[in-house]
């Protein structure tokens, strides 16, 4: 098994504590924080999308065990309907796109959901969505997995629109991305577009770090002042898209 350099181990440690604290006090926002940083410290597009999938099912497993009774069986099950199709088509087409173009696709990505995120603050009164749109929500994300890692925005965007209460946002996520996950996984194990070598000794270290942080994140996110944690977030995660949106730019005119 080839080792990873000991600088990016750490650097990627860091990244991933940090990203997986996010997301254990918010409940979603673990790829989009995760996903620029990573490509910022020179860890590969397709080693990063391995590395989020699995750290982030790894986080999730456990609150699907405590938050069970929270899911939303009908809608979870209308997103991984539409997931798997979605991650089909992304096996077919991520090999034919630039990298540099899927960077700053990400880059982008990440920018506007963090605009509707930051949106579905404003106060309205509960929606359903209905099945086709949930549907096609989870055919994005599924999209979106295999080819950025990003593939809780569309989920998450569609539940903030709803207005679903926090306990159901965060359990019908789980839910979605450890089956979506492992399937999508999967289906990237059976097309040959394996990840490099050192990814699977890193993800050995990688793994429980993200798992401290999440719980970490669990543990404390109650106790911080939820509006300055959110205004935190958001500058980070507006940071690393417009960071990477810029490098992706600069490497496609360069």
């Amino acid at each position: 098994m080839i080792v990873a350099d000991p600088t990016l181990l750490v650097l990627g440690a860091l990244v991933v504590l940090s990203a997986q604290f996010v997301g254990g006090v918010v409940g979603f926002a673990y790829g989009l924080v995760a996903l620029p940083l990573l490509l910022l410290i020179g860890v590969p597009l397709v080693d990063v999308i391995v590395v989020n999938l699995v750290i982030d099912l790894a986080g999730r497993l456990s609150i699907v065990a405590r938050r069970y009774a929270d899911v939303s069986w009908g809608r979870a099950r209308l997103l991984l309907l539409g997931c798997v199709p979605g991650v089909l088509l992304g096996v077919l087409t991520r090999g034919r796109l630039d990298t540099e173009v899927i960077k700053l696709s990400a880059g982008v990505v990440t920018l506007v959901a963090v605009y509707f995120i930051a949106r579905g603050g404003i106060k309205r009164e509960p929606r359903k969505s209905p099945p086709a749109v949930v549907v096609v929500a989870g055919w994005l994300g599924g999209f979106l997995g295999v080819t950025t890692s990003l593939n809780g925005v569309p989920p998450a965007l569609l539940l903030t629109g709803d207005r679903a209460t926090a306990r159901s946002m965060v359990a019908d996520l789980a839910v979605y991305f450890v089956i979506g996950n492992i399937l999508t996984l999967l289906i990237l194990s059976q097309s040959g577009q394996a990840p490099s070598s050192w990814v699977w000794s890193a993800l050995v270290i990688w793994v429980p770090i993200g798992l401290a942080g999440n719980l970490l994140g669990i543990a404390l996110g109650p106790r911080m002042p939820y509006a300055f944690f959110r205004r935190l977030t958001f500058t980070v995660i507006v940071a690393s898209g417009v960071v990477l949106s810029a490098q992706a730019v600069r490497a496609m005119v360069g």
